[in-house]
């Protein structure tokens, strides 16, 4: 430890050093009492007492020092300092600072936390350290808060608001403040659609759509009341009025302007057809090619490219379809089917197209019927051909008919016929006029009397025939009239009245019938027709006023229970009823659609 007698002028060079450094050490030690035992220390000298825990000041001398406590208020006695008098300290936490290159002074206590702040040549000060020396300024803050330059040489304290404003620039030389960000103030540019904008700055009519282009999105034009947007694909889409076209694979297509009488030119410009003139937006079903995969229903027929409709040119549109004529001398109002099926090719597989039977059609021999739509009492029908009947006016009373071999038989008088010799065999003379001979036996004849005009002869087996009323057992009518024949024949309930189709339940339909037979569904409670390989439902088409076909009507209210047919999907137009304790149940894999 120093002793502070040491070093003195006798001190030798290497003692000098030793001495002078260890009253140095004991100096940066603070003459702390638990580390350094002071030796001669000067008068006024400041230690530290360890254990009492307090600074003490030796006011003895140096070869008998008496450390004594400073003051409670820690006043330290700088009296000596490089040999001049600076005062004590005021107060614990004071600074000492110089008032002048001879004296010094002591600051109060600044507050916990404060930086002392210098006043250039004056008194430095406690206080907070501002932004021109490195700090804020600023002593308080609460979470959120932001700091502003005020002023070129001051920062304050923006307080955070509620959540979902923005920081807003007030500007050059205004302080900046928190708000919503205003889109015609604030935001500039075309906003794209990767942040969530349009890519675009075009402005929307009051009805139209944002439709996507690819790289930015544009609006259509507003619609008329009741169109629909119709899809083209990857153009933009339109407003349209929506008919059949726009449900290109539905059974029902959208109705045609006219339809062909007889083979046409493939391609060749038409004008006029069944007494319509048509237009290059006409639609035309050709029907009756002679290479009947070109049938089908077209457009353009105006021109030498024919193209088939929209809504008829795949297998899936056109398979089974059911389309109505709306105009044309022959076929105008009268509705044809295809049996085209909808696993044929278009323009490879024949697509023959049947008229669909209702009150105006006149059935054929070919499929049942005669061919004849009136008739006189007396008339006789008979095969003019392999496929017709034709109908023999009733001849004159007393006549008697007369086969002509290949040709039309006919009415003679009796007077013309030879009884009395036939085959060699003679059989005697008619009894009355009008009487027909017959066999007794094989070796003799009679004649009959006279039927009433108009009877048939009617055999009567072995036995000798009679004059009356052909039965439908035998092809006949059972009937005097023309009326009543359709009525027995049940083509009709009456002259004004309906026309009756064959009925059965699912069970009864037929195995294998031809394409086009229709017939009246009593399991599913309507008419279906056999398109060439499956039976499939023949309903109305569309309905309008005057000659228009725009509307499929449907209820709103369904009042018995019904089941949709299972592997079918249905489609109304709604809103849609369903009366308290009525179900409708809608088989797995169906789908109802209202719309």
């Amino acid at each position: 430890m120093a002793n502070h007698s040491l070093p003195t002028l006798t001190s030798t060079y290497t003692n000098f050093l030793t001495e002078l450094g260890a009253r140095i050490d004991d100096a940066v030690r603070q003459g702390r009492s638990d580390t350094v035992t002071l030796t001669n220390p000067p008068v006024g000298t400041i230690r530290f007492n360890t254990t009492s825990g307090i600074w003490e000041q030796n006011t003895g001398t140096a070869a008998s020092p008496v450390w004594t406590a400073l003051a409670a208020t820690y006043g330290i006695d700088v009296a000596s300092v490089d040999g001049k008098s600076f005062g004590t300290f005021s107060a614990a936490g004071g600074v000492v600072y110089a008032t002048s290159t001879t004296a010094a002074a002591a600051t109060a206590a600044g507050t916990a936390g404060q930086a002392l702040l210098s006043a250039g040549a004056g008194a430095p000060t406690w206080g907070t350290l501002g932004a021109t020396a490195g700090g804020t300024g600023q002593t308080t803050y609460a979470i959120g808060d932001l700091l502003f330059a005020s002023s070129s040489t001051a920062l304050s304290r923006l307080a955070d608001v509620a959540t979902g404003s923005a920081l807003i620039s007030g500007g050059v030389g205004v302080a900046p403040s928190w708000g919503k960000v205003g889109l015609t103030t604030h935001v500039s540019g075309t906003l794209p659609i990767a942040n969530g904008g349009t890519n675009a700055t075009a402005t929307p009519t009051l009805g139209g759509v944002a439709v996507g282009t690819g790289t930015a999105y544009s609006f259509t034009a507003a619609g008329t009341a009741g169109q629909a947007l119709v899809s083209a694909g990857a153009a933009a889409p339109t407003w349209q009025t929506l008919t059949l076209e726009n449900l290109p694979d539905a059974a029902f297509k959208r109705s045609v302007a006219c339809a062909t009488t007889a083979a046409l030119t493939l391609n060749t410009a038409q004008t006029t057809i069944d007494g319509v003139t048509i237009s290059a937006s006409s639609r035309v079903l050709i029907k009756d090619q002679a290479t009947a995969s070109q049938n089908g229903i077209y457009t353009n027929v105006t021109t030498t490219t024919w193209t088939r409709a929209a809504d008829a040119d795949t297998a899936s549109e056109i398979g089974g379809a059911v389309v109505n004529v709306d105009a044309g001398t022959v076929n105008g109002g009268t509705l044809f089917s295809t049996s085209f099926k909808t696993t044929d090719t278009v323009g490879t597989t024949a697509m023959n197209w049947y008229r669909v039977v209702d009150s105006s059609y006149t059935i054929p021999a070919t499929q049942g019927g005669t061919g004849q739509t009136t008739f006189a009492i007396g008339d006789l029908l008979y095969a003019s051909s392999t496929t017709a009947l034709s109908k023999l006016t009733a001849g004159t009373a007393g006549t008697v008919l007369q086969a002509n071999g290949a040709a039309a038989p006919s009415w003679v008088a009796t007077s013309t016929l030879n009884a009395g010799q036939v085959d060699g065999k003679d059989f005697g003379t008619f009894t009355a006029a009008g009487g027909i001979l017959y066999a007794t036996s094989t070796t003799a004849a009679a004649a009959t009397a006279a039927g009433t005009s108009g009877q048939a002869l009617l055999s009567g087996g072995a036995g000798a025939p009679t004059w009356g009323t052909l039965g439908l057992a035998a092809g006949g009518t059972n009937a005097t009239t023309a009326a009543a024949a359709r009525v027995n024949l049940a083509v009709e309930t009456s002259a004004t009245g309906s026309t009756r189709l064959a009925t059965g339940t699912t069970a009864q339909r037929d195995a294998s019938p031809s394409a086009g037979f229709i017939r009246f569904n009593t399991t599913l409670t309507r008419f279906e027709g056999w398109n060439g390989s499956a039976w499939s439902a023949v309903g109305g088409g569309a309905t309008g006023g005057g000659t228009d076909d725009v509307f499929v009507e449907n209820g709103q209210t369904v009042t018995t229970n019904y089941t949709i047919t299972t592997g079918k999907n249905a489609m109304s137009a709604g809103p849609i009823t369903i009366a308290s304790g009525i179900t409708v149940t809608v088989p797995s894999g169906s789908n109802w659609a209202i719309v």
